[in-house]
């Protein structure tokens, strides 16, 4: 399909970040072909409005075809500082560990397993200044290693992530006695499975941690700064 004659960014794919959580995953379509059916030819040049739906829509294509994603690299405009000019995304067992590490001498602790398998399975997005949009320049959809089953991508890496109002909800039933485990439960419960959550239930615990840190560590820092404070008015 010539690059002009590419469908714009479609209904379905604005709510692609709503889709990814769901259980419409696995029936996501683009221009009629569903997800696992697309091949490169069919989504090279494919544009977008901002490069947040550029992302989304490769995360949601990776969660159907159940690879897990990591980001290469980003790069900004010279002038703006703030706009995008190209980002490009990988799956993650793409490219090879470095040299140094593998043939590092003084080893202290065991080499982990391989899991990148020198090949190239990648998105590259970059604006377009005459469309104002962002356009997929490469799209390469081939892998060399087994992908995950279908019932197994909710749990890979990239497409786990607790949402805010998850996080509030579990903080709010905390303070009225509600453990993290019951609250996900309940979560598990309206979603309508654990593959439909977008996170497993150490996720939730790990996010509740972390922010239990940060506001310690405000506090702390705001008990400094009165201690400091004290100083100063007492030495004057």
């Amino acid at each position: 399909m010539d690059a002009s004659n590419k469908p714009p960014m479609s209904d379905i794919d604005s709510h692609t970040q709503d889709l990814v959580n769901g259980s419409d995953i696995n029936h996501l379509q683009y221009n009629g072909i569903q997800f696992d059916k697309l091949s490169s030819e069919d989504l090279k040049g494919k544009e977008f409005k901002t490069v947040e739906e550029a992302n989304a829509f490769y995360y949601a294509y990776a969660k159907a075809m159940s690879f897990d994603v990591r980001s290469d690299y980003k790069k900004f405009s010279v002038r703006t500082k703030d706009r995008v000019t190209s980002r490009r995304l990988l799956c993650s067992a793409q490219g090879k560990r470095r040299e140094g590490y593998m043939n590092r001498e003084k080893r202290v602790c065991r080499l982990k397993k391989e899991t990148r398998f020198n090949y190239l399975c990648l998105v590259k997005v970059s604006y377009c200044k005459e469309k104002d949009s962002y356009i997929y320049n490469d799209f390469i959809t081939e892998h060399s290693h087994k992908l995950a089953e279908t019932y197994e991508s909710h749990l890979l890496r990239s497409h786990r992530s607790v949402q805010d109002a998850h996080l509030a909800l579990a903080t709010s039933m905390q303070r009225v006695s509600v453990k993290p485990c019951h609250t996900y439960e309940y979560i598990v419960d309206k979603a309508g499975g654990f593959s439909n959550v977008g996170f497993t239930i150490k996720d939730l615990y790990n996010k509740l941690d972390s922010r239990r840190r940060e506001i310690l560590l405000d506090c702390d820092a705001e008990a400094a700064l009165a201690y400091m404070r004290g100083k100063v008015a007492t030495d004057s």
